[in-house]
């Protein structure tokens, strides 16, 4: 079964559905095919990047760099909250993870294919709504998962009934 992932942008000004991508910015770290599925080494990347940060949130930001590049499956969901519309957009990622290497930032990427956006958030329970609302950049939704496919399961028979 695929997993369900959420995803926040950092830098706002970045939209994920009208471009077909999601990403996370994490400069200096560079491309983590080349570091590969190490979380040892991507915090070793990371002390050195960012000396001043505290442990926690270096080893938060591996494991974020980690889900996002090899825990994350082409096929998996991603949801994308937009928090000031106060909607989720719904996709596939149907790529691997690359690096986009460039101005204005340096920048972790996957293509997605956005199947249902600008979905009102109130359609959904509140319990589900904060479960998609994850604090990290890149999160797994679990709890209320069900929830979020019985919503896309629904709008595909309705789809295919049109």
């Amino acid at each position: 079964m695929p997993a369900v992932w959420g995803v926040h942008p950092l830098d706002r000004r970045v939209d994920f559905v009208r471009e077909g991508f999601i990403a996370l910015e994490r400069p200096g770290v560079g491309d983590l095919r080349r570091i590969g599925d190490d979380r040892a080494h991507i915090k070793a990347v990371l002390v050195a990047r960012y000396p001043r940060e505290k442990v926690g949130t270096i080893q938060q930001w591996a494991g974020t760099l980690i889900r996002f590049a090899f825990a994350a499956n082409a096929g998996d969901l991603v949801l994308h909250p937009d928090p000031v519309a106060r909607t989720l957009h719904f996709g596939r990622l149907v790529g691997d993870y690359y690096w986009h290497d460039g101005a204005p930032n340096d920048r972790h990427c996957r293509k997605v294919s956005w199947t249902h956006t600008h979905v009102p958030r109130g359609r959904f329970t509140a319990d589900a709504q904060k479960d998609a609302s994850g604090r990290a950049a890149f999160f797994a939704v679990d709890r209320y998962r069900t929830e979020f496919e019985t919503f896309l399961d629904e709008q595909g028979s309705r789809d295919a009934t049109r």
